[in-house]
């Protein structure tokens, strides 16, 4: 099991927790998504890109590491 405890600008992601228990409690299947990351404008600009198609995969060489 992992556990993890946010820092203090990551607390809104204990709602994200608090729906899964909800869901929990009464039996509702539902995806949750959130991003815990410190800064939530590179998720955004790395989310649109993955929506509108833009991001391809890309496997780093041992020279780029």
């Amino acid at each position: 099991m992992f556990s993890y405890l946010p820092h203090a600008y990551q607390l809104w992601s204990y709602a994200a927790i608090d729906e899964a228990l909800k869901c929990k409690e009464t039996g509702e299947e539902k995806t949750i998504v959130f991003g815990l990351t410190g800064t939530g404008y590179f998720d955004m600009v790395a989310y649109e890109k993955f929506h509108d198609g833009q991001m391809s995969d890309y496997i780093p060489t041992d020279a780029d590491l």
